[in-house]
Protein backbone atom coordinates (compact mmCIF):
# COMPACT_ATOMS: atom_id res chain seq x y z
CA UNK A 1 0.00 0.00 0.00
CA UNK A 2 1.37 3.15 -0.73
CA UNK A 3 -0.13 6.64 0.75
CA UNK A 4 1.04 9.72 0.29
CA UNK A 5 -0.19 12.98 2.91
CA UNK A 6 0.20 16.19 0.23
CA UNK A 7 2.67 16.85 -2.65
CA UNK A 8 5.67 17.26 -0.05
CA UNK A 9 5.76 14.19 1.80
CA UNK A 10 5.52 10.66 0.84
CA UNK A 11 4.40 7.23 3.34
CA UNK A 12 4.55 3.86 3.20
CA UNK A 13 2.45 2.19 6.13
CA UNK A 14 4.13 -0.71 6.97
CA UNK A 15 3.16 -3.16 9.52
CA UNK A 16 5.36 -6.29 9.35
CA UNK A 17 5.94 -8.78 12.22
CA UNK A 18 3.65 -7.36 14.28
CA UNK A 19 5.41 -3.60 13.94
CA UNK A 20 4.00 -0.68 13.23
CA UNK A 21 6.23 2.00 11.03
CA UNK A 22 6.28 4.23 8.61
CA UNK A 23 8.98 4.25 5.46
CA UNK A 24 9.42 8.29 3.86
CA UNK A 25 10.36 9.05 1.04
CA UNK A 26 10.73 12.95 0.74
CA UNK A 27 10.81 15.67 3.78
CA UNK A 28 8.02 16.77 5.41
CA UNK A 29 7.63 20.65 4.82
CA UNK A 30 7.86 22.12 8.21
CA UNK A 31 7.53 25.82 9.07
CA UNK A 32 7.99 27.44 5.59
CA UNK A 33 8.55 26.32 2.61
CA UNK A 34 12.61 24.76 2.02
CA UNK A 35 12.44 24.16 6.39
CA UNK A 36 12.80 20.75 7.14
CA UNK A 37 12.68 18.17 9.56
CA UNK A 38 13.75 14.41 10.20
CA UNK A 39 11.49 11.46 10.52
CA UNK A 40 12.69 9.06 13.23
CA UNK A 41 10.69 6.84 15.07
CA UNK A 42 7.16 7.33 13.60
CA UNK A 43 7.54 11.38 14.70
CA UNK A 44 9.07 14.38 12.88
CA UNK A 45 11.76 15.97 14.82
CA UNK A 46 13.20 19.18 14.41
CA UNK A 47 13.66 22.19 16.44
CA UNK A 48 13.27 25.19 15.19
CA UNK A 49 15.08 27.29 17.19
CA UNK A 50 18.08 24.29 16.37
CA UNK A 51 18.96 25.01 12.35
CA UNK A 52 21.57 24.32 10.23
CA UNK A 53 21.05 26.96 7.31
CA UNK A 54 21.71 25.67 3.84
CA UNK A 55 23.19 27.68 1.13
CA UNK A 56 23.28 27.80 -2.79
CA UNK A 57 26.97 27.72 -3.15
CA UNK A 58 26.54 29.90 -6.57
CA UNK A 59 24.69 32.19 -4.92
CA UNK A 60 25.23 32.30 -1.16
CA UNK A 61 21.43 32.38 -0.57
CA UNK A 62 19.64 30.38 1.74
CA UNK A 63 17.63 27.39 0.16
CA UNK A 64 16.40 26.44 3.56
CA UNK A 65 17.36 24.57 6.83
CA UNK A 66 17.86 21.18 8.28
CA UNK A 67 17.56 20.20 11.99
CA UNK A 68 20.80 20.49 13.70
CA UNK A 69 21.08 17.03 15.64
CA UNK A 70 23.63 15.90 18.03
CA UNK A 71 24.64 12.82 19.60
CA UNK A 72 20.98 12.14 21.53
CA UNK A 73 19.29 12.53 18.52
CA UNK A 74 21.08 10.28 16.23
CA UNK A 75 20.58 7.65 19.06
CA UNK A 76 17.05 7.91 19.03
CA UNK A 77 17.94 7.36 15.01
CA UNK A 78 19.91 4.64 15.47
CA UNK A 79 17.91 2.61 18.22
CA UNK A 80 14.42 3.46 15.63
CA UNK A 81 16.15 2.09 12.36
CA UNK A 82 17.36 -0.91 14.52
CA UNK A 83 14.24 -1.48 15.69
CA UNK A 84 12.35 -0.92 12.47
CA UNK A 85 15.11 -3.45 11.02
CA UNK A 86 14.02 -6.31 12.93
CA UNK A 87 10.63 -6.02 11.71
CA UNK A 88 11.73 -5.01 8.00
CA UNK A 89 13.63 -8.37 7.78
CA UNK A 90 10.47 -10.64 8.85
CA UNK A 91 9.12 -8.92 5.58
CA UNK A 92 8.57 -11.01 2.50
CA UNK A 93 11.08 -10.80 -0.24
CA UNK A 94 8.61 -9.85 -2.78
CA UNK A 95 6.99 -7.44 -0.32
CA UNK A 96 10.41 -5.65 -0.13
CA UNK A 97 11.47 -5.76 -3.43
CA UNK A 98 8.10 -3.65 -4.32
CA UNK A 99 8.98 -0.94 -2.03
CA UNK A 100 12.22 -0.76 -3.26
CA UNK A 101 10.44 -0.61 -6.54
CA UNK A 102 8.52 1.84 -5.78
CA UNK A 103 11.06 4.00 -4.50
CA UNK A 104 12.67 3.90 -7.83
CA UNK A 105 9.44 5.02 -9.47
CA UNK A 106 9.37 7.97 -7.45
CA UNK A 107 12.71 8.88 -7.77
CA UNK A 108 12.03 8.47 -11.68
CA UNK A 109 8.63 10.51 -11.59
CA UNK A 110 10.36 13.41 -9.48
CA UNK A 111 14.24 13.34 -11.34
CA UNK A 112 13.37 16.89 -12.25
CA UNK A 113 12.80 18.34 -8.96
CA UNK A 114 15.56 16.06 -7.44
CA UNK A 115 17.75 17.07 -9.55
CA UNK A 116 17.22 20.67 -8.90
CA UNK A 117 17.38 20.57 -4.91
CA UNK A 118 20.96 18.74 -5.99
CA UNK A 119 22.25 21.65 -8.22
CA UNK A 120 20.97 24.27 -5.82
CA UNK A 121 22.62 22.95 -2.85
CA UNK A 122 25.72 21.42 -4.18
CA UNK A 123 26.39 23.36 -7.04
CA UNK A 124 26.20 20.70 -9.70
CA UNK A 125 25.80 21.28 -12.83
CA UNK A 126 21.86 20.11 -13.40
CA UNK A 127 23.18 17.34 -16.32
CA UNK A 128 25.57 15.82 -13.99
CA UNK A 129 22.76 16.11 -11.26
CA UNK A 130 20.16 14.24 -14.04
CA UNK A 131 22.92 11.51 -14.19
CA UNK A 132 23.00 11.21 -10.47
CA UNK A 133 19.45 10.63 -10.04
CA UNK A 134 19.13 8.09 -12.87
CA UNK A 135 22.58 6.32 -11.05
CA UNK A 136 20.08 6.28 -7.77
CA UNK A 137 17.09 4.80 -9.57
CA UNK A 138 19.07 2.69 -11.58
CA UNK A 139 20.58 1.15 -7.50
CA UNK A 140 17.00 0.51 -6.29
CA UNK A 141 16.09 -1.11 -8.85
CA UNK A 142 18.90 -3.66 -9.00
CA UNK A 143 18.54 -3.89 -5.18
CA UNK A 144 14.71 -4.51 -5.65
CA UNK A 145 15.57 -7.20 -7.87
CA UNK A 146 18.06 -8.82 -5.33
CA UNK A 147 15.86 -8.63 -2.58
CA UNK A 148 13.78 -11.49 -4.41
CA UNK A 149 16.92 -13.90 -4.64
Amino acid sequence: MFAHTDKDCFIYPVTSGGVDYYVTLRPEKKMKENDFKNFINNQWIGDSDNIINVYNPATGKSIGTVPNFGAEETRQAIEAAHKAFKAWSKTPAKVRSNYLKRVRELIVENKEELAEIITKEMGKPIAEARGEIDYTANFFEWNAEEAKR
